[in-house]
Protein backbone atom coordinates (compact mmCIF):
# COMPACT_ATOMS: atom_id res chain seq x y z
CA UNK A 1 0.00 0.00 0.00
CA UNK A 2 1.50 3.39 -0.67
CA UNK A 3 2.88 5.53 1.85
CA UNK A 4 -0.02 8.48 2.75
CA UNK A 5 0.45 11.35 4.62
CA UNK A 6 -2.73 13.35 6.20
CA UNK A 7 -3.54 16.71 4.60
CA UNK A 8 -2.39 19.49 7.14
CA UNK A 9 -6.33 21.21 7.51
CA UNK A 10 -8.62 18.74 7.38
CA UNK A 11 -6.52 15.30 7.95
CA UNK A 12 -7.34 13.37 5.35
CA UNK A 13 -4.89 10.95 4.31
CA UNK A 14 -3.19 12.01 1.07
CA UNK A 15 -2.10 9.64 -1.55
CA UNK A 16 2.02 9.50 -2.21
CA UNK A 17 2.11 12.01 -5.49
CA UNK A 18 -1.07 13.69 -5.15
CA UNK A 19 -1.39 17.60 -5.56
CA UNK A 20 -4.37 18.30 -3.78
CA UNK A 21 -6.30 17.27 -1.07
CA UNK A 22 -9.51 15.35 -2.64
CA UNK A 23 -12.22 16.35 0.33
CA UNK A 24 -10.46 19.96 0.82
CA UNK A 25 -8.60 21.32 -2.07
CA UNK A 26 -5.51 22.23 0.02
CA UNK A 27 -2.65 21.94 -2.10
CA UNK A 28 0.30 19.71 -0.61
CA UNK A 29 2.62 20.14 -2.95
CA UNK A 30 4.35 23.33 -4.89
CA UNK A 31 1.54 25.49 -5.40
CA UNK A 32 2.91 26.84 -8.82
CA UNK A 33 1.14 24.91 -10.55
CA UNK A 34 -2.46 26.46 -10.36
CA UNK A 35 -4.41 28.54 -7.75
CA UNK A 36 -6.05 26.88 -4.68
CA UNK A 37 -8.17 29.24 -2.79
CA UNK A 38 -8.51 28.11 1.22
CA UNK A 39 -11.55 29.75 2.90
CA UNK A 40 -11.47 31.09 6.67
CA UNK A 41 -13.02 29.21 9.28
CA UNK A 42 -14.09 30.55 12.46
CA UNK A 43 -11.66 28.92 15.30
CA UNK A 44 -13.83 25.81 16.31
CA UNK A 45 -13.78 26.88 20.60
CA UNK A 46 -15.59 30.44 18.92
CA UNK A 47 -17.95 28.75 16.64
CA UNK A 48 -18.68 26.18 19.20
CA UNK A 49 -19.88 29.23 21.94
CA UNK A 50 -21.95 31.15 19.16
CA UNK A 51 -24.08 27.92 18.50
CA UNK A 52 -24.46 26.84 22.71
CA UNK A 53 -25.78 30.47 23.11
CA UNK A 54 -27.93 31.02 20.11
CA UNK A 55 -29.66 27.19 20.20
CA UNK A 56 -29.86 27.84 24.11
CA UNK A 57 -33.21 26.54 25.56
CA UNK A 58 -33.39 24.52 22.62
CA UNK A 59 -30.56 22.18 22.52
CA UNK A 60 -28.07 20.96 24.56
CA UNK A 61 -24.86 20.79 22.66
CA UNK A 62 -22.57 18.21 23.58
CA UNK A 63 -19.62 18.16 21.03
CA UNK A 64 -18.89 19.28 17.33
CA UNK A 65 -18.25 15.40 15.26
CA UNK A 66 -16.62 17.37 12.32
CA UNK A 67 -16.78 20.65 10.49
CA UNK A 68 -15.90 21.75 6.42
CA UNK A 69 -15.56 25.07 5.37
CA UNK A 70 -19.27 25.51 4.76
CA UNK A 71 -20.64 23.71 7.88
CA UNK A 72 -20.23 22.52 11.16
CA UNK A 73 -22.21 19.32 12.86
CA UNK A 74 -22.34 18.78 16.51
CA UNK A 75 -23.73 16.26 18.25
CA UNK A 76 -26.45 17.71 20.05
CA UNK A 77 -29.66 16.77 22.89
CA UNK A 78 -32.87 18.28 22.02
CA UNK A 79 -34.46 19.52 25.33
CA UNK A 80 -37.89 19.02 25.05
CA UNK A 81 -38.07 16.03 23.55
CA UNK A 82 -34.49 13.97 25.13
CA UNK A 83 -33.13 13.22 22.13
CA UNK A 84 -30.17 13.15 20.29
CA UNK A 85 -29.95 14.84 16.97
CA UNK A 86 -27.03 16.00 14.78
CA UNK A 87 -26.56 19.56 14.34
CA UNK A 88 -25.47 21.15 10.76
CA UNK A 89 -24.56 24.45 10.85
CA UNK A 90 -23.73 26.85 8.40
CA UNK A 91 -22.03 29.64 9.81
CA UNK A 92 -22.45 33.57 9.36
CA UNK A 93 -19.09 33.64 7.89
CA UNK A 94 -20.74 31.94 4.61
CA UNK A 95 -21.82 34.44 1.73
CA UNK A 96 -25.53 33.62 0.68
CA UNK A 97 -25.97 34.56 -2.12
CA UNK A 98 -29.67 36.49 -2.82
CA UNK A 99 -32.67 34.39 -1.49
CA UNK A 100 -30.57 31.09 -0.50
CA UNK A 101 -31.26 30.79 2.88
CA UNK A 102 -35.09 30.89 2.45
CA UNK A 103 -34.28 28.31 -0.23
CA UNK A 104 -32.35 26.20 1.83
CA UNK A 105 -35.24 25.75 4.67
CA UNK A 106 -37.63 25.51 1.67
CA UNK A 107 -35.68 22.58 0.46
CA UNK A 108 -35.45 20.94 3.90
CA UNK A 109 -38.87 21.20 4.80
CA UNK A 110 -39.90 19.59 1.39
CA UNK A 111 -37.14 16.88 2.42
CA UNK A 112 -38.41 16.90 6.07
CA UNK A 113 -41.68 15.30 5.13
CA UNK A 114 -40.02 12.13 3.38
CA UNK A 115 -41.22 9.41 5.80
CA UNK A 116 -39.65 6.07 4.87
CA UNK A 117 -37.11 3.62 6.88
CA UNK A 118 -34.28 4.48 4.91
CA UNK A 119 -34.00 7.79 5.01
CA UNK A 120 -32.39 9.98 7.82
CA UNK A 121 -34.60 12.34 8.96
CA UNK A 122 -35.23 16.01 9.15
CA UNK A 123 -37.02 16.98 12.64
CA UNK A 124 -35.84 20.53 12.14
CA UNK A 125 -34.97 23.65 10.02
CA UNK A 126 -34.59 27.15 11.50
CA UNK A 127 -32.56 30.07 12.45
CA UNK A 128 -31.10 30.70 15.21
CA UNK A 129 -29.02 34.08 15.81
CA UNK A 130 -27.11 34.56 12.28
CA UNK A 131 -26.68 30.94 12.24
CA UNK A 132 -29.45 28.95 10.16
CA UNK A 133 -29.59 25.13 11.16
CA UNK A 134 -30.72 21.59 10.73
CA UNK A 135 -31.82 19.25 13.04
CA UNK A 136 -31.68 15.48 11.69
CA UNK A 137 -31.67 12.32 13.43
CA UNK A 138 -28.47 11.29 14.88
CA UNK A 139 -27.21 7.86 13.62
CA UNK A 140 -24.58 5.60 15.66
CA UNK A 141 -22.95 4.14 12.16
CA UNK A 142 -20.76 4.24 9.93
CA UNK A 143 -20.94 5.62 6.25
CA UNK A 144 -20.16 3.53 2.91
CA UNK A 145 -17.66 5.90 2.40
CA UNK A 146 -15.57 4.66 5.30
CA UNK A 147 -16.12 1.42 4.75
CA UNK A 148 -14.94 1.70 1.31
CA UNK A 149 -11.98 3.13 2.32
CA UNK A 150 -11.15 0.16 4.57
CA UNK A 151 -12.04 -2.58 2.42
CA UNK A 152 -12.49 -1.79 -0.97
CA UNK A 153 -14.16 -4.41 -2.63
CA UNK A 154 -17.67 -5.72 -0.64
CA UNK A 155 -19.39 -8.81 -0.84
CA UNK A 156 -22.22 -9.46 -3.05
CA UNK A 157 -24.83 -10.13 -0.26
CA UNK A 158 -23.64 -6.66 1.14
CA UNK A 159 -23.45 -5.00 -2.28
CA UNK A 160 -27.24 -6.40 -2.77
CA UNK A 161 -28.24 -5.40 0.29
CA UNK A 162 -26.95 -1.34 -0.03
CA UNK A 163 -28.30 -1.16 -3.65
CA UNK A 164 -31.92 -2.60 -2.96
CA UNK A 165 -31.77 -0.35 0.45
CA UNK A 166 -30.80 2.77 -1.62
CA UNK A 167 -33.13 2.01 -4.52
CA UNK A 168 -36.05 1.92 -2.80
CA UNK A 169 -35.54 4.99 -0.59
CA UNK A 170 -34.71 6.84 -4.16
CA UNK A 171 -38.16 5.24 -5.16
CA UNK A 172 -40.32 6.66 -2.58
CA UNK A 173 -38.59 10.08 -2.62
CA UNK A 174 -39.31 10.57 -6.47
CA UNK A 175 -42.80 9.18 -6.09
CA UNK A 176 -42.95 12.69 -3.83
CA UNK A 177 -40.94 14.87 -6.14
CA UNK A 178 -37.98 14.62 -4.43
CA UNK A 179 -34.38 14.02 -6.16
CA UNK A 180 -31.24 13.41 -4.19
CA UNK A 181 -29.02 15.15 -6.50
CA UNK A 182 -25.89 14.09 -4.66
CA UNK A 183 -25.72 10.53 -4.46
CA UNK A 184 -22.46 8.84 -3.34
CA UNK A 185 -20.86 6.24 -0.48
CA UNK A 186 -20.33 9.69 2.45
CA UNK A 187 -24.35 10.26 1.78
CA UNK A 188 -25.17 6.42 2.29
CA UNK A 189 -24.87 4.78 6.09
CA UNK A 190 -25.04 1.77 7.93
CA UNK A 191 -26.35 2.19 11.51
CA UNK A 192 -25.49 -0.53 14.18
CA UNK A 193 -28.60 -2.63 13.41
CA UNK A 194 -27.45 -2.92 9.79
CA UNK A 195 -30.37 -0.75 8.27
CA UNK A 196 -29.24 1.19 5.28
CA UNK A 197 -30.14 4.81 5.50
CA UNK A 198 -29.69 7.87 2.25
CA UNK A 199 -29.09 11.37 3.93
CA UNK A 200 -29.15 15.16 2.91
CA UNK A 201 -32.02 14.50 0.72
CA UNK A 202 -33.06 17.29 -1.07
CA UNK A 203 -30.69 20.18 0.07
CA UNK A 204 -28.99 19.95 -3.34
CA UNK A 205 -31.57 21.66 -5.43
CA UNK A 206 -31.18 24.97 -3.21
CA UNK A 207 -27.87 25.44 -4.68
CA UNK A 208 -28.50 24.15 -7.68
CA UNK A 209 -31.77 26.60 -8.68
CA UNK A 210 -29.04 29.32 -7.45
CA UNK A 211 -26.28 28.61 -9.69
CA UNK A 212 -27.82 26.40 -12.33
CA UNK A 213 -28.00 29.78 -13.99
CA UNK A 214 -24.39 31.01 -13.92
CA UNK A 215 -22.91 30.50 -16.56
CA UNK A 216 -22.90 26.72 -17.15
CA UNK A 217 -22.36 25.79 -13.30
CA UNK A 218 -22.34 22.27 -12.94
CA UNK A 219 -23.50 21.09 -9.05
CA UNK A 220 -22.61 17.46 -7.52
CA UNK A 221 -19.87 15.21 -6.69
CA UNK A 222 -17.69 14.50 -10.20
CA UNK A 223 -17.21 10.99 -9.33
CA UNK A 224 -20.71 10.49 -9.14
CA UNK A 225 -22.18 12.63 -11.33
CA UNK A 226 -24.28 11.70 -14.51
CA UNK A 227 -23.83 12.69 -17.94
CA UNK A 228 -27.13 15.11 -17.91
CA UNK A 229 -25.97 16.65 -14.71
CA UNK A 230 -22.23 16.71 -16.15
CA UNK A 231 -23.66 19.01 -18.73
CA UNK A 232 -25.21 21.36 -16.53
CA UNK A 233 -29.23 19.91 -17.61
CA UNK A 234 -32.16 19.57 -15.79
CA UNK A 235 -31.98 16.70 -14.08
CA UNK A 236 -34.54 13.83 -12.90
CA UNK A 237 -35.12 10.32 -10.87
CA UNK A 238 -32.80 9.02 -13.52
CA UNK A 239 -29.56 10.90 -12.91
CA UNK A 240 -30.21 9.38 -9.21
CA UNK A 241 -30.31 5.78 -10.69
CA UNK A 242 -26.50 6.78 -12.65
CA UNK A 243 -25.01 7.65 -9.22
CA UNK A 244 -26.11 4.95 -7.52
CA UNK A 245 -24.65 2.88 -10.42
CA UNK A 246 -21.88 4.45 -9.92
CA UNK A 247 -21.82 3.89 -6.61
CA UNK A 248 -22.81 0.13 -7.06
CA UNK A 249 -19.65 -0.24 -9.26
CA UNK A 250 -17.28 1.20 -6.48
CA UNK A 251 -18.64 -1.47 -3.79
CA UNK A 252 -17.73 -4.30 -6.57
CA UNK A 253 -14.44 -2.97 -7.49
CA UNK A 254 -13.47 -0.72 -5.03
CA UNK A 255 -13.05 2.04 -7.49
CA UNK A 256 -14.96 4.56 -9.23
CA UNK A 257 -15.59 3.78 -12.98
CA UNK A 258 -13.83 7.00 -14.13
CA UNK A 259 -10.50 9.24 -13.06
CA UNK A 260 -9.04 12.08 -13.75
CA UNK A 261 -6.52 15.17 -12.92
CA UNK A 262 -9.15 17.59 -13.29
CA UNK A 263 -13.21 18.19 -12.84
CA UNK A 264 -13.37 18.80 -15.62
CA UNK A 265 -11.93 16.48 -17.61
CA UNK A 266 -13.95 13.61 -15.55
CA UNK A 267 -17.24 15.51 -16.28
CA UNK A 268 -16.44 15.06 -19.95
CA UNK A 269 -15.37 11.29 -19.16
CA UNK A 270 -18.88 11.08 -17.96
CA UNK A 271 -20.40 12.77 -20.65
CA UNK A 272 -18.22 11.11 -23.83
CA UNK A 273 -16.45 8.15 -22.32
CA UNK A 274 -18.03 3.94 -21.42
CA UNK A 275 -16.93 2.69 -18.28
CA UNK A 276 -14.64 -0.11 -17.89
CA UNK A 277 -16.43 -3.45 -18.28
CA UNK A 278 -17.50 -4.80 -15.26
CA UNK A 279 -17.64 -8.64 -15.60
CA UNK A 280 -13.59 -8.74 -16.03
CA UNK A 281 -12.78 -6.85 -12.82
CA UNK A 282 -15.34 -8.90 -10.45
CA UNK A 283 -15.51 -12.56 -12.08
CA UNK A 284 -17.64 -13.45 -9.01
CA UNK A 285 -20.57 -10.92 -8.95
CA UNK A 286 -23.74 -12.29 -10.76
CA UNK A 287 -24.30 -11.90 -14.44
CA UNK A 288 -27.62 -10.27 -13.67
CA UNK A 289 -25.88 -8.28 -11.36
CA UNK A 290 -23.07 -7.05 -13.60
CA UNK A 291 -26.31 -6.26 -15.92
CA UNK A 292 -28.25 -4.28 -13.70
CA UNK A 293 -25.11 -2.13 -12.71
CA UNK A 294 -24.25 -1.64 -16.19
CA UNK A 295 -27.80 -0.50 -17.57
CA UNK A 296 -28.61 1.80 -14.92
CA UNK A 297 -24.34 3.83 -15.86
CA UNK A 298 -25.85 4.09 -19.43
CA UNK A 299 -25.51 7.36 -21.09
CA UNK A 300 -28.90 7.74 -22.80
CA UNK A 301 -31.68 7.95 -19.80
CA UNK A 302 -33.91 6.01 -21.88
CA UNK A 303 -31.73 3.12 -21.94
CA UNK A 304 -31.53 2.99 -18.17
CA UNK A 305 -34.59 1.20 -15.87
CA UNK A 306 -37.77 3.12 -16.38
CA UNK A 307 -37.54 4.27 -12.60
CA UNK A 308 -36.08 3.11 -8.98
CA UNK A 309 -39.25 0.82 -8.76
CA UNK A 310 -38.19 -1.40 -11.26
CA UNK A 311 -34.17 -1.26 -10.43
CA UNK A 312 -34.68 -2.21 -6.71
CA UNK A 313 -37.18 -5.06 -7.67
CA UNK A 314 -34.59 -5.88 -10.26
CA UNK A 315 -32.45 -5.88 -7.35
CA UNK A 316 -34.58 -7.90 -5.29
CA UNK A 317 -34.66 -10.47 -7.64
CA UNK A 318 -30.78 -10.86 -7.43
CA UNK A 319 -30.87 -10.84 -3.63
CA UNK A 320 -33.84 -13.46 -3.74
CA UNK A 321 -32.05 -15.50 -6.00
CA UNK A 322 -28.70 -16.35 -4.16
CA UNK A 323 -30.76 -16.70 -0.47
CA UNK A 324 -28.07 -13.95 0.87
CA UNK A 325 -30.80 -11.70 2.61
CA UNK A 326 -29.68 -12.79 6.26
CA UNK A 327 -26.13 -13.28 5.20
CA UNK A 328 -26.03 -9.63 3.65
CA UNK A 329 -27.60 -7.19 6.75
CA UNK A 330 -25.24 -9.60 9.26
CA UNK A 331 -22.37 -8.05 7.19
CA UNK A 332 -23.74 -4.84 7.44
CA UNK A 333 -24.57 -5.06 10.84
CA UNK A 334 -20.70 -5.96 11.48
CA UNK A 335 -19.33 -3.30 8.88
CA UNK A 336 -21.26 -0.43 10.87
CA UNK A 337 -19.38 -1.62 14.53
CA UNK A 338 -16.03 -1.00 12.40
CA UNK A 339 -15.59 -5.32 11.92
CA UNK A 340 -13.50 -5.69 8.87
CA UNK A 341 -14.90 -8.98 7.94
CA UNK A 342 -11.29 -10.43 7.92
CA UNK A 343 -12.74 -13.66 7.82
CA UNK A 344 -15.08 -13.44 5.19
CA UNK A 345 -13.11 -14.47 1.73
CA UNK A 346 -14.05 -12.07 -1.31
CA UNK A 347 -13.17 -12.63 -4.72
CA UNK A 348 -10.55 -9.65 -5.03
CA UNK A 349 -11.23 -7.48 -7.93
CA UNK A 350 -8.77 -7.80 -11.30
CA UNK A 351 -6.71 -5.14 -11.56
CA UNK A 352 -7.91 -2.83 -14.08
CA UNK A 353 -6.57 0.29 -16.28
CA UNK A 354 -4.66 3.12 -15.26
CA UNK A 355 -7.73 5.36 -15.01
CA UNK A 356 -9.26 2.82 -11.78
CA UNK A 357 -5.60 3.03 -9.81
CA UNK A 358 -7.79 4.01 -6.44
CA UNK A 359 -7.50 8.03 -5.52
CA UNK A 360 -4.28 8.36 -6.95
CA UNK A 361 -4.73 12.10 -7.74
CA UNK A 362 -6.92 14.27 -5.88
CA UNK A 363 -8.53 17.03 -7.68
CA UNK A 364 -7.68 20.18 -7.57
CA UNK A 365 -10.57 22.90 -5.79
CA UNK A 366 -9.14 25.51 -8.54
CA UNK A 367 -7.12 25.61 -11.04
CA UNK A 368 -6.47 28.61 -13.93
CA UNK A 369 -10.12 29.78 -14.81
CA UNK A 370 -11.71 26.98 -13.97
CA UNK A 371 -12.75 27.24 -10.48
CA UNK A 372 -13.98 24.22 -8.48
CA UNK A 373 -15.18 24.77 -5.38
CA UNK A 374 -15.64 21.76 -2.74
CA UNK A 375 -18.46 22.25 -0.01
CA UNK A 376 -19.16 19.99 3.01
CA UNK A 377 -22.14 21.54 4.04
CA UNK A 378 -25.75 19.21 3.90
CA UNK A 379 -25.25 17.42 0.69
CA UNK A 380 -25.13 20.41 -1.49
CA UNK A 381 -22.80 22.37 -3.11
CA UNK A 382 -22.92 25.90 -4.36
CA UNK A 383 -20.69 28.95 -6.03
CA UNK A 384 -19.10 30.26 -3.58
CA UNK A 385 -16.35 29.88 -0.51
CA UNK A 386 -14.20 26.31 -0.55
CA UNK A 387 -14.43 24.27 2.36
CA UNK A 388 -11.11 24.23 4.37
CA UNK A 389 -11.52 21.08 5.47
CA UNK A 390 -14.25 17.97 5.38
CA UNK A 391 -17.50 17.44 7.72
CA UNK A 392 -19.44 14.75 8.26
CA UNK A 393 -21.75 13.17 6.77
CA UNK A 394 -25.09 13.85 8.08
CA UNK A 395 -25.93 12.40 11.56
CA UNK A 396 -22.93 10.33 11.16
CA UNK A 397 -19.34 10.70 13.33
CA UNK A 398 -17.35 10.52 11.07
CA UNK A 399 -15.94 13.01 7.98
CA UNK A 400 -16.72 12.28 4.57
CA UNK A 401 -16.22 14.11 1.08
CA UNK A 402 -17.79 17.25 0.19
CA UNK A 403 -19.34 17.78 -3.78
CA UNK A 404 -18.01 19.65 -6.03
CA UNK A 405 -18.97 22.94 -8.14
CA UNK A 406 -17.45 23.10 -11.17
CA UNK A 407 -18.06 26.54 -13.28
CA UNK A 408 -17.23 25.18 -16.42
CA UNK A 409 -16.78 26.62 -19.82
CA UNK A 410 -20.58 25.15 -20.62
CA UNK A 411 -20.61 25.41 -24.10
CA UNK A 412 -16.69 23.30 -24.27
CA UNK A 413 -18.96 20.37 -22.09
CA UNK A 414 -22.34 20.51 -24.49
CA UNK A 415 -19.81 20.36 -27.50
CA UNK A 416 -18.27 17.21 -25.99
CA UNK A 417 -21.57 15.50 -25.39
CA UNK A 418 -22.70 16.76 -29.17
CA UNK A 419 -20.48 15.34 -30.78
CA UNK A 420 -20.22 11.88 -28.54
CA UNK A 421 -22.15 8.91 -28.66
CA UNK A 422 -22.17 6.61 -25.47
CA UNK A 423 -19.52 4.05 -26.61
CA UNK A 424 -15.59 4.41 -25.74
CA UNK A 425 -13.46 6.83 -27.39
CA UNK A 426 -9.97 5.84 -29.01
CA UNK A 427 -8.47 7.42 -25.94
CA UNK A 428 -10.44 5.19 -23.56
CA UNK A 429 -10.24 1.99 -25.63
CA UNK A 430 -6.79 1.68 -24.94
CA UNK A 431 -7.64 1.80 -21.71
CA UNK A 432 -9.94 -0.89 -21.02
CA UNK A 433 -8.63 -3.69 -19.03
CA UNK A 434 -6.57 -5.87 -20.69
CA UNK A 435 -8.13 -9.54 -21.44
CA UNK A 436 -8.20 -12.06 -18.43
CA UNK A 437 -6.14 -14.62 -18.87
CA UNK A 438 -8.63 -17.38 -17.58
CA UNK A 439 -10.75 -19.36 -18.52
CA UNK A 440 -14.55 -17.10 -17.83
CA UNK A 441 -16.39 -18.82 -15.18
CA UNK A 442 -19.68 -20.54 -16.56
CA UNK A 443 -22.99 -18.37 -16.21
CA UNK A 444 -24.85 -19.82 -13.20
CA UNK A 445 -27.88 -21.20 -14.86
CA UNK A 446 -31.15 -18.83 -13.75
CA UNK A 447 -33.22 -20.15 -10.57
CA UNK A 448 -36.70 -19.28 -11.10
CA UNK A 449 -37.76 -17.35 -8.20
CA UNK A 450 -39.15 -19.20 -5.35
CA UNK A 451 -40.76 -16.51 -3.50
CA UNK A 452 -43.33 -12.96 -3.93
CA UNK A 453 -43.52 -9.82 -2.17
CA UNK A 454 -45.97 -8.12 -0.41
CA UNK A 455 -45.26 -3.81 0.41
CA UNK A 456 -47.35 -2.00 2.33
CA UNK A 457 -48.89 1.77 1.75
CA UNK A 458 -51.19 4.21 3.17
CA UNK A 459 -50.43 2.53 6.90
CA UNK A 460 -50.73 5.14 9.81
CA UNK A 461 -48.02 5.39 11.85
CA UNK A 462 -47.34 3.21 14.72
CA UNK A 463 -49.62 0.46 13.26
CA UNK A 464 -48.64 -3.03 13.90
CA UNK A 465 -48.98 -4.97 10.52
CA UNK A 466 -48.23 -8.87 10.52
CA UNK A 467 -48.62 -11.69 7.63
CA UNK A 468 -49.60 -14.75 8.75
CA UNK A 469 -49.24 -14.31 12.44
CA UNK A 470 -45.23 -13.00 12.39
CA UNK A 471 -44.67 -9.07 12.58
CA UNK A 472 -43.36 -6.57 9.69
CA UNK A 473 -40.68 -3.84 9.52
CA UNK A 474 -40.47 -2.01 7.11
CA UNK A 475 -43.42 -1.85 5.11
CA UNK A 476 -42.30 -5.01 2.94
CA UNK A 477 -41.99 -8.80 3.65
CA UNK A 478 -41.01 -11.87 1.36
CA UNK A 479 -43.09 -14.58 1.54
CA UNK A 480 -44.23 -17.96 -0.12
CA UNK A 481 -45.77 -18.34 -3.33
CA UNK A 482 -49.75 -18.42 -1.91
CA UNK A 483 -52.46 -17.39 0.14
CA UNK A 484 -51.73 -15.16 3.30
CA UNK A 485 -53.42 -13.38 5.87
CA UNK A 486 -52.69 -10.08 6.73
CA UNK A 487 -53.61 -8.22 10.03
CA UNK A 488 -52.84 -4.79 10.95
CA UNK A 489 -53.69 -3.01 14.10
CA UNK A 490 -53.84 0.76 14.39
CA UNK A 491 -54.39 2.97 17.20
CA UNK A 492 -58.08 4.69 16.87
CA UNK A 493 -58.86 2.10 13.54
CA UNK A 494 -60.91 -0.99 13.67
CA UNK A 495 -58.76 -4.14 13.20
CA UNK A 496 -58.25 -5.07 9.93
CA UNK A 497 -57.92 -8.57 8.54
CA UNK A 498 -57.23 -9.12 4.96
CA UNK A 499 -56.50 -12.68 2.58
CA UNK A 500 -54.54 -12.24 -0.08
CA UNK A 501 -52.13 -14.56 -3.12
CA UNK A 502 -49.09 -13.97 -3.89
CA UNK A 503 -47.45 -16.04 -7.01
CA UNK A 504 -43.86 -16.36 -7.05
CA UNK A 505 -41.27 -12.96 -8.24
CA UNK A 506 -44.44 -11.34 -7.94
CA UNK A 507 -44.60 -7.93 -6.01
CA UNK A 508 -48.06 -7.08 -4.23
CA UNK A 509 -49.50 -3.35 -2.50
CA UNK A 510 -51.70 -4.07 0.14
CA UNK A 511 -53.38 -0.64 0.70
CA UNK A 512 -55.58 -0.85 2.94
CA UNK A 513 -59.16 1.13 3.86
CA UNK A 514 -58.95 1.19 7.73
CA UNK A 515 -62.22 1.67 9.65
CA UNK A 516 -62.21 4.94 11.98
CA UNK A 517 -63.06 3.44 15.64
CA UNK A 518 -66.46 4.62 16.97
CA UNK A 519 -66.01 7.23 20.02
CA UNK A 520 -67.50 6.16 23.34
CA UNK A 521 -71.04 7.24 23.57
CA UNK A 522 -71.63 9.93 26.04
CA UNK A 523 -75.05 10.25 28.09
CA UNK A 524 -77.90 12.79 28.28
CA UNK A 525 -80.63 13.80 30.85
CA UNK A 526 -83.54 16.54 29.30
CA UNK A 527 -87.10 16.78 29.94
CA UNK A 528 -89.89 19.34 29.82
CA UNK A 529 -93.08 20.59 31.13
CA UNK A 530 -94.96 19.94 29.57
CA UNK A 531 -93.92 16.49 28.38
CA UNK A 532 -92.97 16.12 24.75
CA UNK A 533 -90.95 14.35 22.28
CA UNK A 534 -87.18 14.65 21.98
CA UNK A 535 -85.12 14.89 18.74
CA UNK A 536 -81.27 14.25 18.77
CA UNK A 537 -80.06 15.73 15.64
CA UNK A 538 -83.82 15.68 14.03
CA UNK A 539 -84.05 12.29 15.17
CA UNK A 540 -87.48 11.34 16.99
CA UNK A 541 -85.67 9.44 20.02
CA UNK A 542 -87.56 9.60 23.05
CA UNK A 543 -91.21 10.70 24.04
CA UNK A 544 -91.09 12.68 27.64
CA UNK A 545 -87.88 13.41 29.77
CA UNK A 546 -85.34 10.86 29.81
CA UNK A 547 -82.54 10.22 32.31
CA UNK A 548 -79.06 8.79 31.36
CA UNK A 549 -80.48 8.70 27.54
CA UNK A 550 -77.53 6.65 25.15
CA UNK A 551 -76.29 9.49 22.19
CA UNK A 552 -73.26 9.66 19.92
CA UNK A 553 -70.59 12.09 21.71
CA UNK A 554 -69.79 15.31 19.80
CA UNK A 555 -71.85 18.24 18.73
CA UNK A 556 -75.34 17.63 18.95
CA UNK A 557 -78.36 19.25 17.92
CA UNK A 558 -81.13 18.94 20.89
CA UNK A 559 -84.58 19.60 20.32
CA UNK A 560 -88.00 19.15 22.70
CA UNK A 561 -91.29 19.77 20.36
CA UNK A 562 -94.71 19.72 22.53
CA UNK A 563 -98.42 20.51 21.32
CA UNK A 564 -99.52 23.88 21.09
CA UNK A 565 -96.04 25.04 22.40
CA UNK A 566 -93.13 27.06 21.06
CA UNK A 567 -89.56 23.96 20.73
CA UNK A 568 -86.77 24.05 23.15
CA UNK A 569 -84.04 23.69 20.46
CA UNK A 570 -80.27 24.06 21.25
CA UNK A 571 -76.70 22.65 19.82
CA UNK A 572 -74.53 20.95 22.72
CA UNK A 573 -71.36 19.38 23.19
CA UNK A 574 -71.97 15.34 24.27
CA UNK A 575 -68.34 14.28 25.98
CA UNK A 576 -67.57 10.73 25.87
CA UNK A 577 -68.57 8.46 28.72
CA UNK A 578 -70.39 11.74 30.35
CA UNK A 579 -73.44 12.83 31.46
CA UNK A 580 -74.12 15.86 29.85
CA UNK A 581 -77.62 17.38 32.28
CA UNK A 582 -80.05 19.82 30.69
CA UNK A 583 -82.77 19.47 33.48
CA UNK A 584 -86.37 20.13 32.81
CA UNK A 585 -87.22 23.00 29.99
CA UNK A 586 -90.22 24.63 30.35
CA UNK A 587 -91.70 25.28 27.25
CA UNK A 588 -93.64 28.58 26.23
CA UNK A 589 -97.61 27.99 24.70
CA UNK A 590 -97.87 29.52 21.13
CA UNK A 591 -99.16 33.06 21.38
CA UNK A 592 -98.49 33.66 24.92
CA UNK A 593 -97.98 37.09 26.00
Amino acid sequence: MPATTPCPSCKTPIPAGARFCMSCGVDVSDPSGGTTVVYAEPKADDLHRMVAEATKGIYKIERELGRGGMAAVYLATELELHRKVALKILPPEFSFGEGLVERFQREARTAAQLDHPNIIPIHRVGTAGRLLYFAMKYVEGRSLADVLRERNALPIPTVTGILESVGEALAYAHSRGVIHRDIKPANILIDRQGVVLVSDFGIARAAADDTITQSGAVVGTPQYMSPEQCAGKRVGPASDQYSLGVVGFEMLTGNTPFDAESAIALLQQHISHAPPRLGPLRPDAPPALVQLIERAMKKRLEERFPSMTEFSEAVELIRISGQHAPEGRAQLKALAVGDTLSGLKVVTPVSGPARLKKRSKALPIAAGTAALVAAAAIGIAVLGPPSGSRAPSAALDTATRGPVVAAADSARLASAQADSSPVASADSARREPPPVQRAEPAAPRPTAPTTGTLTFARIPAGAAVSVDGESVSGGRATVAPGEHLIEIRAEGYEPFSQRVTVTAAQTRTVSPTLTPMAAAPGFLTVGSIPPGALFVDDQRVAEGPVRGRQVPAGRRRIRIEATDHQPFDSLVTVTPGDTLNLGMKRLVRRGAP
